[in-house]
């Protein structure tokens, strides 16, 4: 799914590391978080979800899983003697979390291609199998981590991580052929195409979703990622990440196109009703 376009970054809600993180991002990697694909939609999510964090709306779930190698921050006041080391530590466990939800993400997307889920029976799926947040094994908010990442935001290992969390495209990852026959106007069409399958999901949580309020808001964005992305690769051929490779090929040409950054503007809109920002 499509992030907001560059400008977009400069209105609320945001998300001071991350913006700051873009923006000194070598070249190539901006448009995957500013223009385009599936990393654009978690992005954006883990800032929105940030801001209903801070206005105390978002419930802190409890971990289950086994307790982390490194030493944990057991108070609040503790988070500021975490180490350079402990946050990298903290970036991989989140990394390698991304990759377990990443394989099922992939999976349940085939299975979408070949029978059609409700949006609750995909959100059930990805709970099941849904690993626990590093963040609170480590009892440590988005907030917290935000300020941990801003403090050591110039060393090498916390910027490759969170480039890779914010997942920026390894070169050879997905269908190189396809997304590099995908044209200007193509990743337009894509987009818009996303933007209306996203809309429609909303509009669903929103008005016709019975007992929406037990829902995680997370887990809910990885439903429509999942749904929206069946349908993309269906009727496109192309996967998330073989649209990702495209908009970065095109970037400079689409950073100026004005249909597709009322497309990108209309879907951080459209993502801020989803998670209730």
């Amino acid at each position: 799914l499509a992030q907001a376009s560059a400008h977009s970054f400069s209105k609320p809600p945001t998300c001071e590391f991350l913006r700051t993180f873009v923006a000194s991002m070598d070249n190539w990697a901006k448009p995957a978080i500013l223009l385009g694909g599936a990393a654009g939609i978690a992005a954006l999510a883990f800032c929105l979800l940030q801001q209903k964090e801070a206005s105390g709306s978002a419930p802190a779930p409890k971990a289950t899983r086994k307790a982390p190698k490194a030493s944990k921050p057991k108070q609040k006041g503790e988070v500021n003697s975490v180490t350079k080391e402990q946050v990298v530590q903290i970036l991989e466990e989140i990394i390698e979390s991304q990759r377990e939800m990443r394989e099922h993400l992939n999976a349940l997307s085939q299975e979408l291609l070949a029978k059609p889920m409700s949006f609750e029976s995909v959100y059930k799926r990805l709970k099941a199998v849904k690993p626990e947040d590093p963040l609170d094994l480590y009892s440590l908010s988005m907030m917290e981590f935000d300020t941990l990442l801003s403090k050591f935001q110039q060393e090498p290992e916390v910027r490759q991580g969170m480039a890779k969390i914010m997942g920026v495209p390894a070169p050879g990852d997905g269908n190189l052929d396809r997304a590099g026959s995908l044209t200007e106007s193509q990743v337009v069409e894509i987009h818009r195409f996303m933007l209306e399958e996203l809309e429609k999901i909303v509009h669903y949580y929103q008005n016709t979703l019975p007992d929406k309020e037990s829902y995680q808001s997370q887990l809910a964005t990885l439903a429509a990622q999942a749904i929206v992305g069946s349908k993309v690769e269906d009727r496109y051929s192309c996967s998330s990440t073989d649209l990702e490779h495209a908009v970065i090929r095109l970037h400079t040409q689409l950073v100026k196109n004005e249909e597709f950054n009322r497309v990108t503007t209309s879907m951080q809109t459209t993502m801020a009703t989803f998670v209730g920002a």
